[in-house]
């Protein structure tokens, strides 16, 4: 609309075209698409509504998930992947950050088995749950702790899903790749330096990396 917000009418035309695409997105900088934050929450609540029987991957992070939990939304599309930072899963649950952070698994599978989801709770040793199965990754340093490089990992498990691979291994996949191009980038930039854009740049090599390894 003119002042930059999403029309909840909007909605609308995703659905329409949606059947020409493999995945759907939502996540970043959502919310600060204007003042009008009922019309954004209701396009969110709308779109969501429509998209109960999506059968391919949906991937929600940041603003996306700030809108689930204020909304209370659950029934969301048996494909889904959610990519909450400890912050963002305090409020899906509505649960301490400091409690989440003594018992990472437990509260990735409690989010997992709530919205029938794939769950990757990010911070140091993400946590990745279907709410049965649980992988914790091992690569990764605080170079990934930068504004903007969980958009980056939203991205390639969205990348991921639309090549072909189920949610739950596309979260898998990401999350490691993610982490070792974390780790490539500050070989070259340092810790300090790493920067999202920058990160981005280092994903082929570290898919080099694994298969060469393979």
């Amino acid at each position: 609309e003119k002042n930059g917000t999403i029309s909840q009418k909007e909605y609308k035309k995703i659905i329409e075209i949606l059947p020409k695409y493999t995945v759907l997105q939502i996540s970043c900088g959502i919310s600060s698409m204007g003042k009008n934050q009922a019309n954004i929450e209701n396009f969110v609540k709308n779109l969501f509504s429509a998209v109960t029987d999506f059968k391919n991957p949906l991937i929600i992070d940041a603003d996306g998930l700030n809108i689930i939990s204020e909304l209370k939304i659950k029934n969301l599309p048996k494909n889904t992947v959610l990519t909450p930072h400890p912050k963002e899963l305090s409020r899906l649950l509505k649960v301490d950050v400091s409690e989440i952070q003594n018992n990472r698994i437990k509260f990735a599978k409690i989010a997992a088995q709530k919205y029938y989801s794939t769950v990757v709770l990010k911070g140091y040793q993400s946590v990745i749950t279907n709410g049965e199965e649980v992988f914790v990754n091992s690569t990764g340093n605080s170079a990934l702790s930068k504004a903007g490089t969980g958009d980056v990992l939203t991205g390639m498990i969205g990348g991921l899903c639309s090549q072909g691979l189920k949610p739950f291994d596309a979260a898998i996949l990401g999350v490691y790749l993610h982490g070792l191009a974390g780790e490539i980038a500050s070989k070259d930039l340092t810790e300090y330096s790493v920067n999202a854009s920058e990160l981005i740049e280092y994903i082929p090599q570290a898919i080099k990396k694994i298969c060469v390894n393979d």
